[in-house]
């Protein structure tokens, strides 16, 4: 698949799973200069859709932009949360369908089912599912740069990365510290 969000803030994109979600927490409206919010409009919504997750019946409408909307900010104040981030998410937690299979390999395979939108929704939370199954999860994180907020995949060994870039965002956050220390000692 294609982490077209992703590839927008150039990011590295997260291992297996934990792409789709990195990709679809992204589509929100960040970064300098700003970027559009991918789900403001049904075309780029629907374009995004399938270079994420393949060819099929994408058709969306603004409902389900809300929703998917909804998903994401749920999503994001979850890890927000989790990493003790200040979160201003109102969680909506989402209705999916799944359809379970026994292919040929003997594997039990999960599938979302239903229209667009809850097949987004739904391959969303496998992913979040097997991220959590794998231990992966929890090396999905938001940057703690407020004005940023990127999300990103924490290769350090012992997952303590707060920034997505060291360079940018956290330079930039030590020289604020660095400045609001030197204002208060004088």
């Amino acid at each position: 698949m294609t982490w077209t969000a992703i590839e927008r803030f150039g990011a590295a994109a997260a291992p297996a799973e934990l792409g789709l979600v990195q990709d679809f927490l992204m589509t929100a409206a960040a970064g300098t200069p700003r970027q559009p919010d991918l789900f403001d409009e049904q075309a780029t919504a629907e374009t995004w859709a399938e270079q994420a997750l393949g060819p099929g019946d994408w058709s969306l409408d603004a409902g389900d932009l809300t929703a998917l909307k909804h998903m994401r900010a749920s999503v994001l104040g979850v890890i927000e949360a989790r990493d003790g981030l200040p979160t201003s998410s109102t969680w909506h937690l989402p209705t999916s369908r799944l359809s379970i299979s026994l292919n040929t390999h003997g594997e039990v395979r999960p599938e979302p089912t239903g229209p667009p939108r809850q097949r987004i929704l739904g391959a969303v939370l496998l992913a979040v599912h097997d991220a959590q199954i794998r231990d992966t999860w929890r090396r999905l994180k938001a940057c703690k740069n407020d004005t940023c907020r990127g999300i990103f995949y924490d290769l350090s060994n012992n997952n303590s990365r707060v920034w997505h870039n060291v360079k940018t965002c956290g330079n930039v956050e030590n020289l604020r510290a660095l400045r609001a220390r030197r204002k208060v000692a004088r």
